[in-house]
């Protein structure tokens, strides 16, 4: 049983060596999708200028929209599907002297930073020198992601994000040990964390930007596309392993997420 929730801790300052930047850019784009899980080839920095996203992780969902900034770990599985018809972004992808560096900030890293603020004029800039014919410029940018980097964790420490994860971490451990349960309900989520309902709603969005009935439904969704992609059980069966009593509810939910049916993610 969880002790009940009295409220967020900090976290250590992070500290991170750069040691290859591959590429800044800005994108527009109009046919974004991700339906497989795969890792990324490097840690990314994000901003989101236009449109909405929600990019599935393995223990968690997450829905952006502009304005919001996003630390995506290297090697960590995503998949992601657009919400919206038009996306636009700022993207950094870099790698770090040790590895294990990145495992320093809270990842995936994500806040909501007003539009036109200080932090999407930072990416301009970085972007703006990257294309550009500068002498230095290589030293230019490594210099301003590293005050990015710092002004992003100054203004986490300092906002209403910041909760104390260790809690929401263990009400997210009973949603993954009993996903399969069909009638598995908020209320005894609630009930096992000693929290009310409202409470754990405030708490998972903080989190998640998601409801715990979404967590919920995207924690069954990712186990649902392991089995549709390494397994032959039929598809009746993988809506019940995954907690589903009705295939065509199953069924709805699946192409929500993925935009393809279980049948046509499973051809993939």
């Amino acid at each position: 049983m969880a002790k009940p929730y009295t409220g967020s801790k900090r976290h250590p300052n992070a500290d991170v060596q750069i040691s290859r930047i591959h590429t800044i850019y800005f994108s527009t784009q109009t046919d974004w999708s991700r339906p497989v899980m795969t890792p990324r080839y490097a840690n990314g920095l994000i901003y989101i200028c236009e449109g909405s996203i929600r990019y599935q992780f393995t223990d968690r969902s997450i829905l952006t929209k502009a304005g919001d900034v996003l630390l995506f770990p290297k090697d960590v599985p995503y998949s992601g599907v657009r919400l919206s018809e038009t996306n636009s972004f700022y993207v950094i992808d870099f790698d770090t002297v040790q590895p294990d560096e990145m495992e320093q900030f809270p990842l995936p890293f994500v806040m909501h930073m007003a539009q036109g603020s200080d932090i999407r004029r930072a990416f301009e800039r970085i972007t703006t020198i990257w294309s550009g014919l500068e002498p230095g410029k290589l030293l230019q940018c490594r210099a301003k992601i590293y005050a990015l980097l710092d002004t992003l964790l100054q203004l986490n420490e300092n906002s209403a994000y910041h909760i104390d994860l260790a809690f929401i971490n263990e009400a997210v451990a009973f949603i993954h040990e009993n996903y399969m349960q069909p009638e598995l309900y908020i209320s005894q989520i609630a009930e096992r964390m000693c929290i009310s309902e409202s409470q754990l709603r405030r708490l998972f969005q903080k989190v998640f930007h998601l409801s715990p009935h979404e967590y919920l439904l995207n924690v069954r969704m990712a186990h649902a596309r392991d089995l549709l992609l390494y397994s032959r059980k039929p598809i009746s069966e993988i809506a019940e392993a995954c907690g589903f009593n009705s295939l065509y509810y199953f069924c709805r939910v699946f192409k929500q997420q993925t935009g393809l049916t279980p049948s046509q993610f499973r051809r993939l």
